[in-house]
């Protein structure tokens, strides 16, 4: 089977949604284990574990999703659920899929998506940190080249605008220091982005004037670079420099939750520590990048004020975070042997030298203890995992962990997997992550 060809599933639903999928697709076990891209009329979904199968997508508005269908799936799969919609309800039919120009490009933009979402880097073991504009950059063009699956341009700007500065400096390096394949591969793909951000981005943003320049330079000139070749992880040094590339190293990882008891030796903790413990951020309630990603990352205390009793919380901000960047981190107390799950204590953080930390009152518990403290950011809060589904977490960020350290470590084996936009092609933030490894030794 050709990748992102096959036999998928067409399904009229009760509710007037059409899905697709392919039928060799396995369902997937965890939220972190799908990509999901918000198109027009629908969502689409890649399986980060299966990416050569058909992408699976839910349609809710047949119209808009039209420009894109036949693009994405081929004719078949178009004609197939334009006949699906014109009949009965709950009908369900079977395609060959043969996709489009548009599938390669739309898979390489969701698993992209995917690594900014998860990579959660400075913090975490082996993995060093992203370089998020260089990704963002590549993203932007991605969603450039497929304006019929977002509507227009609104995607590719959305992502590039916020590095129409750098994106200039950028591509002058690459076309003056950038040798050997990864390094044109480097030049095309930020040359390309160029052209994208000219296209896409408002012209009143700052340094928009000078890629219109830029632009007319290059036209001028060859439009491709040639040079020796060199080693992958060199080239990208010299293509970002060494600031760019500075690996964030991690201590190995500890027990998840330990506890202090009243009595116990705490020589750190002041007198009237009531109870203190730690406990380990959940990924899936937070943006990425935003705290130090390391396990029993939140740390907490009890202290009795005269008749009342105040909790602190405490968690490290990543290194990487920009103070006015800083989001609203909210903290939930749970009391695992209290009768019902609910929180004792919702109160939220205040960033503040590199920390997120906040004082609430707490109700008088009569065993403080046990507390588990789970944090979250608004845009991605869900319910919280309690007692023995909690300790699955650190095996669900280590198998997050290993996807992204393997791709890293076949960047250099493979700088240039294939020459289209495969997923398989290291993205330039992943050439990056490589170079800040070789780096460290």
């Amino acid at each position: 089977m050709t990748a992102h060809n096959g036999r998928v599933e067409l399904a009229l639903e009760e509710n007037g949604l059409i899905t697709i999928r392919d039928t060799a697709r396995r369902e997937p076990a965890g939220i972190a284990d799908t990509a999901r891209l918000e198109a027009e009329g629908g969502d689409i979904v890649i399986g980060v574990d299966e990416p050569d199968l058909v992408p699976s997508a839910v349609l809710d508005d047949l119209s808009r999703a039209r420009e894109w269908l036949a693009p994405v799936y081929g004719e078949r799969v178009g004609t197939a659920i334009d006949e699906l919609a014109g009949g009965p309800r709950l009908r369900t039919v079977t395609v060959e899929a043969e996709c489009g120009p548009l599938a390669a490009p739309l898979v390489r933009l969701a698993f992209g998506r995917w690594m900014h979402r998860w990579w959660q880097a400075p913090g975490r073991r082996e993995l060093p940190a992203l370089d998020v504009p260089l990704l963002e950059i590549e993203l932007g063009a991605l969603a450039w080249h497929l304006q019929p699956c977002f509507g227009g341009v609104t995607e590719a700007a959305e992502l590039l605008r916020p590095h129409v500065r750098v994106l200039g400096d950028l591509v002058r390096s690459a076309r003056e220091n950038a040798v050997g394949a990864a390094g044109e591969t480097a030049a095309e793909v930020l040359y390309d982005a160029l052209r994208s951000a000219v296209d896409s981005v408002d012209d009143a943003a700052p340094g928009f004037a000078d890629l219109e320049h830029l632009i007319e330079e290059i036209d001028a000139q060859e439009s491709r670079i040639r040079a020796e070749a060199s080693q992958g992880h060199e080239v990208i040094a010299a293509l970002l420099g060494s600031e760019a590339l500075t690996a964030m190293a991690a201590d190995a990882l500890p027990p998840l939750g330990s506890t202090r008891y009243l009595g116990e030796p705490a020589p750190a903790a002041p007198p009237a520590t009531v109870a203190a413990g730690d406990d380990t951020a959940d990924w899936l309630q937070l943006d990425p990048r935003v705290l130090d990603a390391r396990e029993n990352n939140v740390t907490w205390s009890v202290t009795a004020r005269g008749s009342e009793w105040e909790l602190r919380a405490r968690v490290p901000a990543a290194v990487t975070l920009h103070p006015p960047d800083a989001p609203r981190i909210w903290v939930r107390a749970y009391a695992p042997d209290h009768p019902l799950p609910l929180p004792v204590a919702v109160w939220a953080l205040d960033y503040r030298d590199g920390f997120f930390e906040g004082i609430t009152r707490l109700t008088t518990l009569a065993t403080p203890h046990t507390l588990t403290i789970d944090v979250y950011t608004e845009s991605q809060v869900c319910p919280p995992r309690l007692g023995d589904e909690r300790r699955n977490l650190p095996d669900e960020r280590f198998a997050i962990d290993r996807r992204l350290i393997g791709r890293v470590a076949d960047a250099v084996v493979h700088p240039n997997a294939t020459t289209g936009l495969s997923y398989k092609r290291p993205f330039l933030a992943e050439l990056a992550a490589y170079a800040a490894v070789v780096g460290r030794y």
